[in-house]
């Protein structure tokens, strides 16, 4: 028996807490496609800001003004100085995942056996 992937968009401030997560899109979906379509994105293209300060993405999605990437092959002391303070930052969002799986299993487990939505 086969498994059904979901694709799950975390962001959370330095503390943790979640403050934007969206678990719908299938797992072939690109990580860039699931922000690009959020109201998270739309909002900060709309210039609305919804949150103080900067998302911090891999190299996968694409460079905004609010949106920070790592810098591809880092040739100055300074730009991998950068990338390493964005990794470090980056893992912030690691450490919550597990704490966001917990919690899609706890509400899609009934019996042991994970719901599969009807589609009509």
């Amino acid at each position: 028996m086969g498994c059904e992937c979901v694709m799950m968009q975390v962001i959370c401030d330095a503390d943790l807490s979640i403050i934007n997560l969206i678990a719908k899109w299938p797992g072939s979906v690109h990580d860039a496609r699931v922000l690009q379509e959020s109201s998270l994105f739309a909002d900060f293209e709309g210039h609305a800001k919804p949150i103080s300060g900067y998302v911090l993405g891999d190299s996968g999605y694409m460079l905004r003004d609010w949106l920070l990437t790592s810098v591809m092959n880092p040739q100055t002391a300074k730009e991998q100085a950068y990338n390493d303070a964005h990794s470090i930052t980056r893992f912030t969002v690691f450490l919550d995942h597990p704490v966001c799986l917990t919690m899609y299993l706890c509400l899609s487990l009934v019996d042991g056996v994970i719901q599969e939505q009807q589609t009509r």
